[in-house]
C-alpha cells in the first residue's frame, strides 16, 4: 500500500467518523453524500481529491435532501387541496340539492295559489238563525289555518237570507251570519286586515227560489279568495 492509499484510507476513516457522531445535527442524505465523496475523492485524486470529494458529497446530499423535504410538501399541499376540492364539491351538490328543493317548494306554492283561486265555501243556516253548526265550524276552523299562512291573502266573507221576511231584517241576518263565520276564521288565525266582510240580505238570492229547499240554499254565509290575491301574493314573495 503506497503512501497516498494509506493517508487517502485514514482521511476516509476519520470522516467517516466524524460523520457518524455529527448524524444528530448533518441529514441522513448529507452524511451518505460526505461518505461517498470520500471514497470517489481519495480513489480519483488522493488526500485532497478526498476532502474535495467529502465537500461535493456533502452539498450533494444537502441538496438532495431539502429536495425531498420539497417533494414531501408539495405532496402534502397536493392532498390538501384534494381535500379542499371534495369539500367544494360537497357544497355545490347540497347547493344544487338546496336548490331542486326549493324549486319543488315553488311549485307546491304555486300550485296552492292555483287551488286558492278556485276556493268557495258556502256555508248553510238554518232558518232566522246565525248559529254555526258542530260540522260547518270545524270546517271553516281548517280553512282558517290555511289562509293564516297566507297573510297576504285577502277573503271576502258575505251573508245572505232567504227571500222571506223584511229586507233590513234579512239585511241584519246576514250580518250575523258573516259575522260567525269570521269569528271562526279569526280563532284560526286569520287576520283581520286579510277579511273582507259584507251582507247581502236576499239581494242575491236566486229568482226562481219558489221552494223550502230552494230557500235553504240562501240560507249561508260564503267565503271566497278575492279576485288577483293569489297573483299579489307570488309577486310579494
Amino acid at each position: 500500500m503506497n503512501i497516498r492509499t494509506t493517508i487517502a484510507t485514514l482521511l476516509i476513516a476519520s470522516a467517516l467518523s466524524s460523520t457518524a457522531g455529527a448524524a444528530e445535527t448533518a441529514s441522513r442524505q448529507e452524511n451518505i453524500g460526505v461518505g461517498s465523496g470520500l471514497v470517489i475523492g481519495a480513489l480519483a485524486g488522493g488526500p485532497f481529491g478526498a476532502i474535495a470529494g467529502a465537500a461535493a458529497g456533502a452539498w450533494l446530499g444537502d441538496h438532495y435532501s431539502k429536495s425531498e423535504k420539497q417533494r414531501m410538501q408539495l405532496e402534502r399541499d397536493v392532498s390538501a387541496q384534494a381535500a379542499k376540492n371534495a369539500e367544494l364539491s360537497t357544497r355545490l351538490a347540497d347547493a344544487g340539492r338546496l336548490d331542486a328543493e326549493r324549486a319543488r317548494a315553488n311549485a307546491r306554492y304555486e300550485h296552492l295559489v292555483a287551488d286558492l283561486h278556485r276556493l268557495e265555501s258556502d256555508v248553510p243556516f238554518k232558518t232566522n238563525e246565525a248559529v254555526l253548526s258542530t260540522t260547518a265550524a270545524e270546517h271553516l276552523r281548517v280553512l282558517g289555518t290555511v289562509l293564516a299562512g297566507l297573510p297576504q291573502a285577502k277573503v271576502r266573507v258575505s251573508g245572505f237570507a232567504d227571500p222571506r221576511g223584511s229586507e233590513a231584517g234579512n239585511m241584519a241576518l246576514s250580518k250575523r251570519r258573516a259575522d260567525a263565520v269570521v269569528a271562526v276564521l279569526s280563532e284560526a288565525g286569520v287576520r283581520s286586515d286579510q277579511l273582507v266582510i259584507d251582507a247581502r240580505g236576499a239581494g242575491d238570492a236566486s229568482p226562481d227560489a219558489m221552494t223550502l229547499d230552494d230557500f235553504a240554499l240562501e240560507r249561508r254565509a260564503s267565503v271566497r279568495l278575492e279576485p288577483n290575491s293569489g297573483e299579489a301574493m307570488s309577486a310579494q314573495r
